[in-house]
């Protein structure tokens, strides 16, 4: 026995959980008169209309894209747009795929930041050397600059120093007597 109320639903047995009299709606999907539970909780079945899955969901319409819907007619009473029912089970399913994708993005994200700080420190660190290598690189060119200043000092200086070449006082351990300056002298 089936009775009509308001709204389309109707009064009987549920086709799908087999529970006695129950308001009943068709459900878009399968065709089969169903009771409010079954609607919302069949795991093969249950549909969730769009504005509930904006405010559960929080996913958009572009997000939806590719999701199977069914559209139903509003009553002419209630006016507006036609209703538009999604399966549960992809909804649930899409909700965790655009997680994980935002989860793999940050992470991603994540990556990608703490490479380019890697890539910071060790630039850093190669300036530093590059730095200490020029600071010791000058520090041996002006090594090297001193020690000719002096060979050519020394060059100039060399053949006046080598005739007058004197050899210093040695002492000798025992007698700590200072022996006397030997003096040569190179004429040619």
């Amino acid at each position: 026995m089936l009775l009509l109320i308001p709204e389309m639903c109707l009064v009987g047995n549920c086709e799908t959980c087999s529970a006695t009299d129950e308001k009943l709606r068709s459900n878009p999907f399968n065709g089969k008169q169903q009771c409010m539970n079954c609607r919302v909780t069949h795991p093969k079945y249950a549909i969730i209309g769009i504005t509930d899955i904006k405010s559960q969901y929080k996913l958009k319409d572009n997000d939806l894209r590719g999701l199977r819907m069914v559209t139903e007619p509003k009553p002419a009473f209630l006016g507006g747009a036609d209703r538009k029912w999604y399966l549960l089970k992809q909804v649930k399913a899409r909700k965790e795929k655009i997680l994980r994708d935002k989860e793999a993005e940050k992470e991603r994200v994540k990556r990608d930041r703490q490479e380019w700080v890697e890539k910071g420190k060790k630039f850093r660190q190669e300036e530093k050397e590059r730095a200490k290598e020029e600071k010791k690189a000058k520090k041996d060119a002006m090594k090297r600059e001193k020690v000719t200043e002096e060979n050519k000092d020394f060059e100039t200086r060399g053949k006046a120093a080598k005739r007058k070449m004197e050899v210093e006082p040695e002492t000798d351990v025992e007698d700590e007597m200072p022996r006397k300056k030997k003096r040569f002298s190179f004429e040619a």
